[in-house]
Formats: C-alpha cells, structure tokens, sequence
C-alpha cells in the first residue's frame, strides 16, 4: 500500500491516498524529526532533543520507544516505509518523493537547472503549487523552530526565484497581488522590494514604483541605521531615468497589462467515472458558440454529496488551455451548515482582486462593482465556476460581461430563473453507474478484493445506491478495517435505496443525514437506542461499560451494538474499548434523540451514566489512596455493569483514562444538575487530581462544585476546601485564603472542614514566614484530625505540626511528632504519608546537622513519592535533596529537574524553590549571570506569592550588586 508525507501544512500522512491518525504532538514531533533526515540514522539523545528540547518528561527514552513503536504501527501497512534502529540511532528509510517536502526540493533544484525560462518557471510553479500553509507546526522546541524557520525560508527563495523569471517573461502585472502581499510581510527584504518595484514600473505605476523606494529607505534608515544595498540604488536610478532596458517585450502589451487570475482548486483526487457527464459539457454551446453569452453558462445539478464540485473541477483543470486569461473561483456556501452564504457583493470584490483591482479603487456600491466586474471580463476569455450556489439571484451579478468566457455553476437546486432567463445549459447529475460504482470502490479496496466476494460487492453497491460521498464512506471504514470480511460489511450496511432519494433536497446538513441515515435505519431497536443516547455523553469518548451503563444493558450486549454501530460507520473505535463520535455524526444523534425520545429518557439515561462515573471513581480512589477513605463520600451504588480494578495501578489507570470524561460530566452537572454529581466527584477526586499534579483540573472541578451547590449545605464547604487546596498548589494564596476562611465559617462545618481548612490557611501563613500563626492553624487541624476514623488524616496533621515545628527550632516536639506521623504511614503502608512524613524527617535532620541521614531519608522519600506516582510530592523533595548534596553540581542536576518538573504541574512555590536554589549554587561556583537570572525568577514568584523567601533572594540580589561593583 502506498504511503505519502506532507509537511507542508502541519504533519499529515496517507496511507492508500486516506490520511491517518498519527498520535499526539510529541509522537508526530517524533515522525518529523525522522522525515527530516530521512534514510540517515538519528541518535536517541538527538532525537529526544528536536521533541522535547528543555522540557523532557521524567523518563524521556521510554516515552521515545513508546512513540516510535505505534508510529511502526501507523505505517505497518507500508512494506516501503519503516523505522529501523540502528546502533547509531533511529532511522526512516521511505523513497524521498514520497515527502512533499523532498519532491519540492528536487523540483526546486530542477528548475534553477533548467535554461529555459518558461520551463522553469513551470517547475517552479509546480513546486510552490503543492507547497502550502504554515510548515510543521507540531511543537515548539528550538529544533523544531529552526526547522520551520529554514523551510519558510526555502519556499521564500524559491518564491522570489520564480518572479524574477517570470519578471522576465513580462508578466509583472499578474504578479503584482502576491507582490504587494511579500512587499507588506517583508518590508525590510530589499530583494522583494525590488521585484515590487519593476513590476510597478512596467506596469505604468513609475510614481508608485519611486514611492516604495523612498519609503524602503526611509525603513531601513529608521530600524536598521542603514542604505539600501546598491542593487536597489541603482535601480531606483535606473527607474527614475526611465532606462529603456527595464522594459520587457516578454509577452503583448495586451496580455502583459492584465493580471491572469489562476483560482482554480487543486485537481480532485482519484477522480473516477462521469465520462458522459464530461463528454456533454464539452459537447454544449462553449464560448465560440454563436448562442451569446447565455449558451456559456452552464448548471451541474444535483443533491448533496453527487459529485458536482468534482465534475466541474475535473472538467476545468482538462480544458485550460481554452481559458488563456485565467479562472475565477468561489465557494458561494449556499449549503453551508457552518457559515452563510457568500453574498454576491463579497464575491465581486474577490473576483475584482484577482483581476488586479487594487482594494481602495473597488466601488462600494454594489452595481457600480457588479458593472466594474463585467467590464473588466468583457474581452476576456475566462473560466469562471460558481460552487454551491443557493439562488439565481447569488449568481446574477457574478456572470462575466461579452461573449467569451465560460461559467460552470454548481448547486443542489435546478436555478430553474436562471435557466428561464439566461438560457444556460443544464446538466442535472444522478447517482453513478454500476460500473463507475464499482470502479470507486476497487481504487480504495483493490478489485481482486471485490472479485473475491462479488455477493458482497453487489450488496455494497446496491447498499449506497451509485451516491459517490456514500461509496467513499463504505470504502474507507472498510479499508479502515483490512481484516474484516466483505461480507461483514455488506451484512451491517444494508439499507433500503430509497432513503438515499432524500439527498437531493438542496441543503449539505441533509445530505449528511441522509448518508448517515442509511446506515442508521437498518439498526435494531437496541443498536438506534445507543447510537441516540451516545450523543448525550459529555466526554469525547466512551467506554463500553459505561455505554452500557447508559443504556441499561449488560456488558454482552453493549459490546454487540456497539460493533454494530462501529459497522455503520456511525461510531469510531479509536482505541482499544474507547468508543468516539464525529461531531457531525454526534449533532445527527442529538436530533434524533430529541425527536425520538422523552426528556425524561434522555434524564435517566445521563443519570444512568454519571452513576457509572460516581461509583468507579469511588472504587479507584479508595484504591488509589485506602488510607483516606474517611475523606471521601460512601461509594454509591453500582450502575451498569461493574469494572474491574484488580490494584492501585488499575485504578490509577482508570483514573488517567477517564479524567478528560469525569470532569466533562462534571461540567455538564454542574450547568444541567444534579448538583450531587459534581460535588460528589469533586470530593471523590480530590487527592487524585492534586497527586497527580492535576492543579488545573482540580481548580475547574472544584470551582463548578463550589458554585453548583447550595451554599446553606456542608458540601459546600467541602467544595471551599478542596478549592482553596488547588489555589494553594497553584500559588494564588490571597485567592485561597478567601476560599479557606469561607469554609471555617460555614455553620454546618464538620471535622474534615476544619482540618483542610486550618490545614492549608496554615500552610500559606508557614511559607511566608508567619510560624507562630501558621503553628496555631496547625495545632487547630490536629485536634480536628482527632475525630475517630481520622487515622491516616491524623498522621497527616502530626507530620504538619512536627515540620513547623522544627522550623520553630523546638526540635524535641518535632521529633516526636514526625515519628509518630511515621508509625501511621508503617501502619497504613501509605507510601504517600510515608514519603512526607520521611521528608520532614529530612529536614529536621538537616537543622540538626545530620546532613548524610537527611540525604538518606530524602532519598527513600523521592522512592516513595515515585511509587504512588506523586509529583508535587516528588518536587518538593527534589528541591530538599538538592539543597542537601554534597557537590554544588549534583545539586544543580537536582534543582535543575525540580525546576523542569514544577512547571509541568503548574507548582509555582516549588518553581520558586527551584529557582532560589539554582541562584545560591550558581553564585557559589562563580557563575553570577546564571545566578542572577534565576534570583530575579525567585524574586517573581515570591513576591507575587507574597512568600518570606523574598528577603533570602532578595539579599543574594544584593550580593550580585556588590560583586558588579568590585
């Protein structure tokens, strides 16, 4: 199977002529970083450079590996593309004009070969044609900047390379619009400028032409303090003698005066079939005829999804030798579901444009502009197309004046008016033949695969009825799915022809729901039923339990119908058991819900789902962290069939895979209710989301809770809590203070509210140096912590105690403390607590002196936090490891990953941190620029933290000061 690149607008590759799903940013960055130099071995470390570049993930190797073997995947089909690995590295070996962007070189080096002028210029146009739109924009990391950077700059060179021969060809005045645009993009690039300017000069334009000289000057002089280069002198001199070698007899005045509009869309692709079609436009009264005018206007009829746009392209790109002075092009969007309709007035100043109409001389008045326009096209001999027109009256002004062009108009209406008035020639369009039919659908699946199983074909065929958009659909869920028998497909896609008549009713939404509502009428009452209610979901995808959930069916039977739907081509099993709909497919359902089923249906089958959600997020957290199942709501019945989670790891996983849905359910409960299913989540997954350094997510869930819920009732004020804990992570103290003293004096606050909210008000009042304030919040959230069944919360709160403790110098109450905080993590063999508990173990240590045991119990500490898959856990301690190393170096490496983790999770008082530590170590080894910078960075984040760190790093900011002075 044939494989193709293209990088030319964003990663896109195709396997078969269909594009393919090539993964996240980072596993495309990882494709691109290969096409790049392809066939040549790219080591592993440079590889994860041109991904990741400063910001690597924890363990950049493996997250490489895992990105190179499912893009192996992605091209398994293409025996002529493979990633190999190579002592020296990883290495795409695929041929070189498979790569838009190699074929462009190639074609780019061919035609600065080429001694003919208007070879070259061919060659140049055919590269610059297939390369279009922004170049790789993946991810940004400075070798994929530079990437881009230089490929901006080969398609720029190639694009002034290519004007300076068709300079010389004398075709300045078609050159001008693109002139005009490089002359405002690049107003320092004297080489435009002086392409801009002969082209204005032959032109007739000798006072514009000066003009754009005077003001390049006056630019260069103003940013740069410098002449223009004496290739532009002496061509503005040259200009303002008006030097007889300036002029060109390249081409006849006649031709060299107008702007030859090329507008045309790229050929269709795999364009099949319609030979009688093609055979009668070409046959109809053409712009020779003696007919007038009217027998060049041609109609291509039809219902949505016919071919109409493709027949007419097709037609025009065979016949543009005819059309010497160019071809207009719209897209009126008649039937557009996403926009309105392009008014004729918009479209006459795009046609006028393109015929070298300079914007301000456009009239305003709309017959002034419609008569400009036929004028100009009088004695011309244009192609112009009309795509998706509404109405004759979209049209009417848009038809060029005199009797020599061309108009191919496409619309789902007959424009019977125009037809009755301007006498143009019609050409409705039905579906295709059996044999174009069957012609389609072997270039996607090969014809031995149909003539493996004709029984199979013939039902695919008569299954989409000769409609060519329903044919492509087939062919490609069916190449989607090589393995599967043709006869599966035929089975699940039969559908009565006749709903296919409903197409041609002139409007692109109904199309779609015809297409989508031949598979749909074939499905049972079962499989209609899901594919209805899936729309109601508000993730983006869906689970197979919880699609059964949804619809009150067992596991068995969910999985039936969803293979069933997956088969219609109306769901997507984009991974393994995660199902996912096309939005469009998804806006269809939505309509048929609502017309089909009761608001109450639709009620119980959400609250079928989020039911699903609330239980199994209860189950994983309590596996996710069994110590603190006091801090969560009981675990609600089960709804659905019930998942699985055998481990903490499973239900982490759970938790990862299902986050974006949770919080989406979250969203949709909280603006539709109830309001119990946000709170009921925000509560459920408070510690997941703030372990896994989800700060974001956890100000957003926490926030709707917050606002859903009656402020009179206690979940209320556990919503206060679990948000100013996030606000908190994310450094916005005086926000979270708000939050947290709301919750303390909330008249129905039990326990759990007064320990979280002493708690983090304690916490904020500790890193600005208030201890005492902070000790008194402390030992308040201790006595709260107390309350029976609080074990693992009452570990917690001795930890918390005994480090502020320590930081008030009283280092017997602090041990005393710590080692009991201890004997809960042993006992609850929480490695979450334990990790905390052995940090501020760790630094009581260091006050102590006892650097070596402090590195010791930060080291099993950071094991810990590794464990339970913690991050701010584990950038806490980085940061205390690396004030503890022996050798300024380590301690660089530690702080320097402290500081690369931190921002990842948003954690902007550990960043702080990170940044102070850096600072000291630089300023030790000498290194004061580095150190500087990274002291101002702390003093940032402090100060808006209104942190006590702010004096530290403000005295070393002074030390810097003194040292520049010496």
């Amino acid at each position: 199977m044939t494989v193709e690149f293209r990088l030319s607008q964003g990663l896109e590759v195709l396997v078969g002529g269909q594009a393919v799903p090539t993964g996240f940013a980072r596993q495309r960055a990882v494709l691109v970083a290969l096409l790049a130099d392809l066939g040549t071995p790219v080591p592993v470390d440079e590889l994860v450079e041109r991904v990741w570049g400063e910001h690597l993930p924890k363990q950049p190797r493996e997250a490489l590996y895992g990105y190179v073997s499912r893009l192996r995947g992605v091209l398994a089909p293409c025996p002529e593309a493979t990633i190999g690995k190579h002592a020296a590295g990883y290495v795409l070996n695929a041929d070189p004009m498979t790569v838009d962007l190699y074929r462009f070189e190639h074609t780019v080096e061919a035609a600065r070969n080429c001694d003919e002028d208007a070879r070259a210029l061919e060659l140049y146009t055919t590269a610059l044609r297939a390369w279009r739109g922004e170049p790789v924009p993946v991810v940004d990391t400075p070798w994929m900047g530079a990437l881009r950077d230089r490929l901006r700059q080969q398609f720029k060179t190639a694009e002034l390379d290519s004007q300076e021969i068709a300079l010389r060809l004398g075709r300045h005045t078609e050159l001008l619009p693109a002139l005009i645009r490089q002359a405002r993009e690049f107003p320092l690039d004297e080489r435009v400028a002086g392409q801009y300017m002969l082209a204005l000069y032959r032109s007739g334009r000798q006072a514009d032409a000066l003009e754009h000289y005077r003001q390049v000057r006056l630019r260069l002089a103003d940013e740069l303090g410098a002449d223009p280069g004496s290739s532009l002198q002496e061509l503005h001199l040259r200009i303002l003698s008006a030097a007889p070698e300036l002029d060109t007899s390249g081409q006849p005045a006649s031709v060299s005066a107008q702007v030859v509009p090329r507008q045309l869309p790229a050929e269709p692709r795999g364009f099949l079939g319609r030979a009688h079609e093609l055979a009668a436009l070409s046959g109809m009264p053409d712009h020779l005829a003696e007919d007038g005018p009217e027998g060049a206007v041609r109609v291509l009829s039809g219902g949505g999804g016919v071919g109409k746009t493709w027949l007419a392209l097709r037609w025009a790109h065979d016949h543009l030798a005819e059309f010497p002075d160019g071809q207009l092009f719209v897209n009126l969007r008649g039937f557009d579901p996403a926009a309105e309709p392009v008014s004729p007035d918009s479209a006459l100043h795009g046609f006028l444009t393109a015929l070298g109409v300079a914007p301000a001389a456009i009239p305003q008045d709309a017959d002034a502009r419609a008569a400009l326009y036929r004028s100009l096209s009088a004695d011309r001999r244009l192609l112009v197309v009309l795509d998706n027109a509404r109405e004759t009256a979209q049209v009417l002004p848009l038809l060029p004046g005199g009797r020599s062009s061309t108009v191919l108009i496409t619309s789902r209406h007959r424009l019977n008016g125009l037809l009755a008035t301007h006498t143009a020639q019609p050409l409705p369009l039905g579906v295709l033949g059996t044999s174009e039919a069957r012609g389609i659908l072997a270039r996607h699946l090969g014809a031995s695969s149909l003539d493996a199983d004709p029984r199979a074909t013939e039902a695919l065929l008569r299954h989409c009825a000769g409609l060519p958009l329903a044919l492509a659909i087939v062919a490609s869920r069916a190449a989607a799915h090589p393995g599967f028998p043709l006869a599966g497909f035929a089975d699940e896609l039969r559908a009565d022809a006749e709903s296919l008549d409903t197409l041609d009713t002139g409007e692109l939404s109904w199309n779609l729901r015809a297409v989508f509502s031949a598979s749909y009428g074939v499905l049972d009452v079962q499989a209609a039923t899901m594919f209805r209610w899936l729309s109601l979901a508000p993730g983006a995808d869906i689970t197979l339990p919880a699609a059964a959930a949804l619809c009150r069916s067992t596991r068995s039977a969910a999985r039936t119908v969803l293979t069933a739907l997956e088969m219609a081509s109306l769901i997507e099993q984009h991974r393994p058991g995660r199902y996912r709909m096309h939005d469009l497919t998804r806006a269809y359902a939505a309509e048929l819900t609502k017309a089909h089923d009761t608001e109450a249906d639709r009620r119980d089958a959400l609250a079928r789902l989020f039911g699903h959600y609330c239980h199994v997020a209860s189950v994983a957290a309590d596996l996710f962290t069994p110590e603190e199942r006091e801090r969560r709501p009981p675990i609600p019945p089960v709804s659905g069939p019930p998942v699985t989670l055998p481990d903490g790891d499973a239900a982490r996983a759970w938790l990862e895979a299902e986050r974006d849905n949770l919080l989406a359910s979250a969203r949709h409960a909280a603006a539709f209710g109830p309001a119990t299913v946000v709170t009921h989540l925000s509560a459920t997954l408070f510690r997941y989301l703030d372990n896994c350094g989800h700060y974001q997510d956890a100000l957003t869930l926490h926030t709707a809770a917050r606002d859903a819920v009656d402020p009179a009732v206690v979940a209320h004020a556990h919503a206060l809590c679990s948000l100013g804990y996030a606000l908190v992570r994310l450094g916005r103290y005086d926000e979270a203070l708000h939050e947290l003293r709301q919750a303390l004096g909330h008249p129905r606050a039990d326990p759990l509210v007064d320990y979280a909210a002493n708690t983090n008000i304690a916490f904020v009042h500790d890193d600005r140096g208030d201890r005492e304030t902070a000790l008194t919040y402390y030992a308040r959230a201790l006595d709260a912590s107390r309350t029976p069944g609080y074990r693992s919360t009452y570990g917690i709160a001795l930890n918390n105690l005994g480090d502020c403790y320590r930081k008030l110098g009283r280092h017997e109450e602090a041990i005393d403390h710590l080692r009991r905080s201890i004997t809960i993590a042993e006992e609850f063999d929480s490695a979450g607590l334990g990790g905390v508990a052995l940090g501020s173990l760790g630094d009581l240590q260091r006050a102590q002196d006892d650097h070596s045991g402090a590195r010791a119990s930060y080291r099993r500490a950071l094991e810990l936090a590794r464990i339970c898959g913690n991050p701010g856990l584990e950038v806490e301690l980085l940061n205390r490891l690396a004030s503890a190393t022996v050798t300024p170096r380590e301690g660089l490496e530690q702080f320097q990953r402290a500081l690369s983790l931190a921002r990842e999770i948003g954690f902007t008082v550990e960043e702080a941190h990170a940044h102070h530590g850096l600072a000291r170590l630089h300023h030790t080894l000498g290194d004061l620029t580095a150190s500087r910078n990274h002291a101002h960075e702390a003093l940032r984040l402090y100060t808006a933290l209104k942190s006590s760190g702010t004096d530290a790093v403000g005295a070393l900011i002074r030390d810097h000061l003194s040292a520049a002075e010496d």
